[in-house]
């Protein structure tokens, strides 16, 4: 078996990927087109593996597997600080450097955070999620809520709509506000390293070419020096 990440077993240069060409029916007069699978192709010497060769997912080293453990054991220990030592926003933390008159933002959504959904239907198991910030004042009415890709609201307060600030709304916004950016790098690091034991890439991140389990660490170890 040859994997995406190894030399050239005739010259030891870098292999490429060949996508392949899928079936193709024909139409308006043209045959049908059988199309190959995908393989691994030497652009120096011209070697091609059998595509029934290539392993397309090859599992982490033993080495690799030990360097996941550490950066997802040092994950946890992170979150579990930064839970410990939350502070959750005050009202005066909203609303400080707003205009005194009436004014009325609608927020633009924020870096997609990554995250599995772990649902055993789904196909993809990984999506991105995304948020955005509204506020204003009118009238002596505040509101200041979190709202998802669909516009539904996720956290906050809306006086117009009857809602009053009190503190559990004030902890549950430190979720998507400071949490918010740990979340952005945690969900990072650990898409890298599903990434580096899998070799699947269902997001798309590696788009021009198959992710190597050293890149996804790499990557995953980058992401932890944010945290």
């Amino acid at each position: 078996m040859i994997t995406p990440h190894d030399k050239c077993p005739e010259c030891q240069s870098d292999l490429q990927k060949d996508p392949g060409e899928p079936y193709h029916s024909g139409s308006y007069g043209e045959p049908p087109d059988e199309g190959y699978p995908p393989t691994m192709v030497c652009h120096e010497c011209g070697w091609e593996a059998d595509p029934e060769e290539v392993d397309w997912n090859p599992k982490p080293t033993d080495t690799q597997q030990a360097m996941i453990d550490r950066i997802r054991k040092k994950l946890l220990e992170t979150e579990s600080k930064v839970f410990a030592n939350r502070v959750s926003p005050t009202f005066d933390d909203l609303f400080g450097g707003t205009p005194e008159e009436d004014f009325d933002w609608v927020g633009e959504h924020d870096e997609s955070v990554k995250g599995s959904c772990d649902d055993s239907d789904c196909e993809s198991d990984w999506h991105q999620y995304s948020q955005a910030i509204n506020m204003g004042r009118k009238d002596g009415q505040t509101w200041y809520y979190v709202v998802d890709e669909d516009g539904q609201s996720l956290a906050g307060w809306d006086e117009r709509e009857g809602d009053r600030v009190c503190q559990s709304i004030l902890d549950d916004l430190w979720f998507h506000g400071q949490q918010r950016i740990h979340d952005f790098f945690a969900g990072n690091i650990r898409y890298s390293l599903y990434v580096a034991e899998t070799g699947s890439d269902p997001l798309g991140e590696w788009f021009k070419g198959v992710p190597s389990p050293d890149a996804a660490i790499k990557s995953a170890q980058n992401d932890l020096k944010y945290l």
